[in-house]
């Protein structure tokens, strides 16, 4: 069954002109907001609230893909709010330098996960899933979910997909991992709790004001099918997303 509960994805949180990052102070305005009118869970904590008939009207889930830097300073903002995020890791990638961007360290990630946010897999090396042989599907699944498990000493159960990109091959692998909920990129503020591996999300663009916000948030996704949507699919050729 459908249910309002906005979840948002973000990837960085700075000044850039790339258009998956966005600025510190448009990121506060917009966790301000949303603390002020939703309950913000995690992806977990909204998932089991949901098996156990309990979730609540004003639902909603912060998450960020890639494991950023700049994300994990964001969680400053996020505490500053009293509230939890979610964050999917790039695991083969911890630690580096990428796209320009460091990507976070395994003491970082461990802040997070003591601090009460969740950490979720995002893959090893952020391929598009749908294009790899089994094994390999369940390789890139497993073992960046053994690192990020062994870093927070609790068993990862969250994914996003890389690029959104799933089939009916990746989604049987994750049912071999015990993965409980997995993430696209299709934007819907009402995802079906009944189809856990195939939850959509709202794409935060650093030109998404705050009345964009408040609107994707109610739903009204055809803001999306505006001219100044910048189409996942452009993004494949970019090495986050």
């Amino acid at each position: 069954m459908k249910t309002n509960c906005p979840v948002f994805c973000y990837h960085g949180v700075r000044e850039s002109p790339r258009p998956w990052d966005v600025s510190v102070d448009e990121f506060e305005k917009q966790v301000k907001w949303l603390s002020e009118n939703y309950e913000i869970l995690t992806a977990s904590q909204v998932y089991n609230k949901f098996r156990k008939g309990g979730l609540p009207e004003n639902a909603a889930v912060l998450t960020f893909d890639d494991g950023l830097k700049s994300a994990y300073e964001a969680s400053k903002i996020l505490d500053k709010y009293d509230v939890k995020g979610t964050y999917y890791i790039i695991s083969g990638l911890i630690g580096q330098l990428w796209e320009g961007e460091d990507v976070m360290s395994e003491d970082e990630i461990r802040q997070l996960s003591e601090k009460g946010h969740e950490i979720g897999v995002h893959t090893v090396s952020h391929p598009e899933l749908t294009n790899l042989s089994s094994d390999n599907i369940d390789k890139e699944i497993r073992q960046s979910k053994k690192k990020l498990s062994d870093i927070t000493g609790s068993e990862t159960k969250s994914l996003s997909y890389p690029y959104g990109d799933y089939d009916e091959k990746v989604v049987e692998a994750l049912r071999e991992t015990e993965i409980e909920t997995a993430f696209t990129t299709k934007p819907s503020s009402k995802p079906d709790f009944d189809k856990p591996y195939t939850l959509p999300r709202l794409p935060v663009f650093r030109w998404h004001e705050m009345s964009h916000i408040r609107n994707l948030a109610e739903g009204k996704n055809k803001l999306y099918r505006n001219y100044w949507y910048y189409p996942i699919s452009r993004l494949k050729n970019r090495a986050v997303f």
